[in-house]
């Protein structure tokens, strides 16, 4: 399915309960990037949040954005940070981006899931890095807490089975731990992490129902993102953090991969 980014991002600020999800990726992504002390930072997609707008600290970070509105705001942001100079935007999408900026890290972020061809994405940021670069992907999770009761109340046929909201928003895959550990080691990276976080028990208009009738709160949401240790891999995102290996690990297969 080929997507309309206009649309996509006329559609995006509307979606419920997107606002907190993106608040829970940035706080697990935070965590992250602290405990390896990157400095150099490409993330691809920032969507209306950028992530340098949290980053206190960083050598340079380069955004690349396809969507023209959210390339627009990425570069309003960037003129009041204090590091505007250390702030590159490109408006184009990942796989045109061939520039040479320094990067330790490459930051996918609740976009995978959105393309016809993740694998693309994923090969062209192996081929982009360096050796020792780190990547980071999360995508929502086929097999989370809420969709795996929703499969067993029948109100599903299977957990792979796309939402109003996925195609609302022109989703194009479903994906598992499985299938993303998969796309990840295929084009060459080795993985280090990988999970999944915050146990979601309904859907994204539910959540936001309960926030809006203040029976959800920051803290009882800050509690879900700790449940994920008692029941690990059903929370509402899988994440894969990876690295690029000084010297390939094994040949590459020429196979595709079949992704849901």
């Amino acid at each position: 399915m080929k997507r309309d980014l206009a649309r996509y991002e006329r559609d995006y600020v509307n979606v419920p309960f997107e606002q907190t999800m993106t608040q829970v990726r940035k706080r697990m992504l935070l965590d992250f990037i602290g405990r390896h002390q990157f400095r150099k930072l490409l993330e691809a997609g920032c969507a209306d949040k950028p992530l340098f707008t949290i980053l206190e600290e960083f050598d340079s970070f380069v955004v690349v954005e396809p969507g023209k509105a959210f390339c627009a705001n990425a570069r309003a942001l960037a003129n009041i940070h204090p590091h505007a100079d250390r702030i590159q935007i490109f408006n184009r999408t990942f796989e045109e981006f061939h520039g040479n900026a320094p990067v330790d890290c490459v930051i996918l972020s609740s976009l995978l899931h959105e393309l016809e061809d993740p694998e693309a994405m994923v090969d062209h940021a192996f081929q982009l890095v360096p050796p020792g670069c780190w990547l980071h992907v999360d995508v929502p999770n086929a097999k989370s807490f809420h969709r795996l009761w929703a499969r067993e109340a029948g109100l599903i046929k299977t957990e792979y089975q796309k939402s109003d909201i996925q195609i609302r928003m022109q989703q194009n895959h479903t994906f598992d731990l499985d299938s993303l550990t998969a796309l990840v080691k295929e084009a060459g990276f080795v993985i280090a992490e990988s999970g999944s976080y915050l146990i979601k028990p309904f859907t994204h208009a539910q959540m936001q129902h309960l926030l809006d009738l203040g029976i959800l709160t920051e803290d009882l949401i800050t509690g879900l993102m700790k449940m994920e240790k008692y029941i690990p891999g059903l929370g509402a995102e899988i994440f894969v953090n990876a690295q690029k290996p000084s010297r390939p690990e094994r040949p590459r297969s020429s196979q595709k991969l079949m992704i849901p």
